[in-house]
């Protein structure tokens, strides 16, 4: 008959468990924990989807390796035996040990995974982004980026459900739930094409623009819900013609004088667009702000941490001039 020590410290190799000179299967550890619990092999078999005859065989070749036996069983009940008394909390802790070894193992090889699950806004966003994504590639080569744009509220969603680790997102967010990492700030103005006559003026007023079709905000976008409410104060309700997320297309639009259309950035004079008119509104103030976020709870990668430092720079750049 072997004698059981009791070691300080086991040694985890994949699913095998070291002890004594003997080489023991980690699901043996689990099943014998868990008639323990029970103190029943059908109820053991049950959680761990065995057959009561798999549960006996398991806990057969597990005694056979220790040597002793850890059950005493009659056909009314099932107890351990001294051998088992002193087996069952250094089971525990074993069984314990590789679990939380399995769990810092995940955890450790996603810290290192060189991937980047990014989401971004649909329109505008590039333009402010775009370099800085682009100086960020092309100082990591070795990463796959996996760049997804979406509808404002959708970055949040695809967040908050963990399809992505990282987004660009339209302010305000739930404080609660995410941690802003960077933002950046800047004015909208109104696109406005120079065949329609309200391009002559400097500055206009909201109301200037009841009997005008908008382009651009699509209802899951932010920028929508701002635009109706401001119209709504204004005392009417909007038309919009179409949604536009891509810029170029806007732009084009609004140049065939097919609408009014939106622009963001930080000073109009060094904006010159081909037969369209930037213009600012002479009474509303209407800052866009986008913000690199994560969860609360996301645990930051080095990559991601880097990618953090890389638009640090807002800091500086991000304010209305």
């Amino acid at each position: 008959m072997k004698r059981v020590v009791e070691h300080k410290q086991s040694f985890v190799y994949t699913q095998w468990i070291v002890v004594v000179g003997e080489i023991m299967d980690i699901r043996e550890l689990e099943c014998f924990i868990e008639v323990c619990k029970h103190m029943n092999f059908t109820k053991a078999g049950k959680v761990l989807h065995f057959s009561q005859q798999g549960i006996s065989k398991v806990i057969g070749r597990l005694e056979a390796e220790l040597g002793v036996p850890l059950f005493y069983r009659t056909k009314t009940k099932l107890e351990l035996t001294e051998y088992g008394l002193y087996f069952y909390p250094r089971a525990q802790k074993l069984f314990s040990e590789y679990q939380l070894i399995q769990r810092e193992m995940h955890t450790f090889i996603e810290q290192n995974d060189e991937k980047l699950r990014l989401a971004m806004p649909k329109g505008m966003t590039w333009d402010l982004i775009g370099a800085t994504l682009i100086n960020f590639y092309n100082n990591h080569p070795d990463i796959n980026f996996e760049l997804s744009q979406m509808d404002e509220y959708e970055c949040e969603e695809a967040l908050l459900k963990r399809r992505v680790d990282m987004g660009f997102c339209v302010a305000p967010v739930l404080s609660e739930e995410f941690e802003i990492h960077a933002s950046y700030k800047l004015k909208t103005y109104y696109m406005v094409s120079e065949k329609n006559p309200l391009s002559e003026k400097e500055k206009l007023a909201l109301i200037e623009l009841k009997d005008q079709k908008f382009l651009g905000f699509g209802i899951n976008n932010k920028g929508h819900d701002r635009l109706v409410d401001y119209c709504h104060n204004a005392g009417y309700e909007p038309e919009q013609f179409a949604e536009v997320s891509d810029m170029r297309m806007l732009q084009q639009m609004v140049k065939n004088n097919l609408g009014v259309g939106f622009y963001v950035g930080s000073d109009k004079k060094n904006v010159h667009l081909d037969g369209i008119k930037i213009i600012e509104d002479e009474n509303e103030d209407w800052p866009w702000e986008i913000l690199l976020v994560t969860l609360k709870d996301h645990c930051l990668k080095p990559l991601e941490k880097s990618f953090i430092d890389e638009f640090d720079k807002w800091k500086t750049e991000g304010s209305l001039h």
